[in-house]
């Protein structure tokens, strides 16, 4: 029998153990004396450790809160979440306090990765540091977490997920605009609608806190090049011959498929472009082998229910969920937007929504929240094969965080997407990152029913947190609704885009 605490196996606590497991005659009352009191020492050690635990680890029959607005966002998460524990591969055990507070000493070696450029033009210097904590890297991602004893119900374990970030501090985020696409067509309404996100909803000082990160899915060198074309009116290329970018620019041009650098004329902001290959799952056998535009045209005759949308959008779409939390540049970030290539930004936001996101604790942005479309008819088949797959791979079976709302069905509300902010902390967990391979690899989903990425984000939620998502989410829906911003539809003739192009 062997017996640790805080880490440290042996001392009284292990004697103890073993004058219990294997008491042996005892020569003298002096020793039977003193065993007595060395047990009684252990005793007391085991004591102050129960309650340290009891004190760390609310009882069962506490309520669980989520992000609650009056707690701190370690608060929140140490005491109403209780993340599971990841021991990463070769790591030393955990200290009681490490295993309480899962984001601390879990830094990797790429955690010490700093990219610094310095704008000698401006005078100023932007760093970004690598906030990651390789929880979603392979290696890291099919460690099965450990459920503490004391949320557990009394039948079945509850889902948790293991934050992949330290907890965000205000005025001290680094956030990511992604825009991935697909296709051409997509990509020519980027260069106006990107100068007014810059104008509107960034800030005063977007260049500080952001960068836009552009995807072309499907893309090579070439078309890099020619994107830069497209938007050529709004960036401008960095020099990276020069002495002082050289390092920038070769670092990027180490992560995923290598980043070009562009800056943003309106603002100073960053903009880095990359491509990446489509992915086809093995499950479609031979036709996962075929160049993605000769499987499109294979799935059209598979297409079930719900078509209104090219696989390629589809695809796209929920790219977001499957494929940029493993993308290594999403380590240099706390938040991820989406804001798709036909919203345009019509006037100042009321506020600088990364910090009320920090601010209120709100894992998720939404500008809208409406009823999901009929064709999401096997939503609830992947949820149940993501809690059988997770049932193989820790052996126990686990509930849904929650299981008391049919949170799944797809008559419910859920967020819209096409403006849209996240946590990477929550969707980079390994518990997270698990559940995007199966929404992606789920044949009768986004690849047979035209999925757009909504019930991935409500997916989410409802496996990992039991109160609907719209209590915790930052929504700005009246930024659609007073018309400040506007998608598939030009800004109203009173607004500051429609002013400022009256005067040029």
């Amino acid at each position: 029998m062997r017996i640790t605490l805080f880490g440290e196996p042996g001392g009284s606590a292990l004697l103890f153990a073993k004058l219990v497991r294997n008491p042996r005659p005892l020569a003298s009352p002096m020793e039977l004396l003193r065993s007595v009191r060395l047990a009684a020492a252990a005793g007391l050690v085991l004591l102050g450790a129960l309650i340290g635990i009891a004190v760390l680890w609310p009882a069962s029959n506490e309520p669980v809160g989520v992000l609650e607005s009056e707690h701190e966002w370690n608060v929140a998460l140490e005491e109403n979440m209780r993340p599971a524990r990841v021991l990463p591969l070769g790591h030393r055990a955990p200290s009681l306090l490490e295993s309480a507070r899962p984001w601390l000493g879990m830094a990797t070696e790429a955690s010490k990765q700093t990219l610094i450029f310095k704008d000698i033009k401006a005078g100023t210097t932007l760093v970004w540091r690598n906030r990651s904590l390789g929880l979603n890297h392979e290696g890291y991602r099919d460690v099965c977490h450990e459920v503490i004893e004391g949320n557990l119900s009394h039948t079945t374990r509850k889902l948790k997920f293991t934050p992949n970030r330290p907890v965000p501090v205000q005025h001290d985020t680094r956030s990511a605009i992604v825009v991935a696409v697909m296709g051409e067509r997509y990509e020519d309404g980027l260069a106006a609608v990107m100068d007014s996100w810059q104008r509107f909803l960034l800030g005063p000082e977007p260049s500080k806190s952001y960068v836009m990160v552009v995807v072309l899915l499907e893309g090579t060198e070439a078309s890099v090049d020619a994107f830069a074309g497209t938007i050529s009116s709004s960036i401008d290329v960095l020099d990276c011959n020069t002495k002082h970018n050289r390092a920038f620019c070769a670092q990027l041009d180490s992560l995923d498929n290598g980043y070009r650098v562009f800056v943003a004329k309106e603002s100073g902001m960053h903009v880095w472009v990359t491509y990446e290959p489509a992915f086809i799952p093995p499950v479609f056998g031979e036709d996962s082998k075929l160049s993605f535009e000769k499987f499109a045209e294979v799935q059209k005759t598979r297409c079930k229910n719900c078509c209104y949308f090219a696989l390629q959008y589809t695809y796209a779409t929920n790219w977001y969920g499957f494929g940029l939390p493993f993308l290594q540049v999403m380590d240099y970030f706390d938040f991820a937007f989406k804001i798709d290539t036909d919203l345009m930004a019509c006037g100042p936001a009321p506020l600088e929504m990364v910090d009320e996101m920090v601010r209120s604790h709100a894992p998720y942005m939404t500008c809208k929240i409406g009823a999901d479309r009929s064709c999401g008819g096997r939503n609830k088949d992947v949820l149940f094969l993501f809690l059988d797959q997770e049932e193989k791979h820790c052996g126990s079976r686990f509930q849904a965080q929650a299981e008391k709302r049919k949170w799944w069905d797809i008559s419910l509300l859920v967020p819209e997407a096409n403006f849209f902010g996240f946590w990477l902390g929550l969707t980079t967990s390994p518990e997270v990152s698990r559940f995007a391979i199966t929404y992606r690899d789920f044949k009768e989903g986004l690849w047979e029913q035209r999925w757009g990425d909504q019930q991935f984000w409500s997916n989410i939620w409802g496996l990992f947190f039991p109160d609907p998502y719209e209590q915790h989410a930052l929504d700005v829906k009246e930024w659609r609704s007073n018309g400040l911003i506007q998608h598939k539809r030009p800004c109203p003739l009173n607004s500051s885009v429609a002013g400022s192009a009256g005067q040029s």
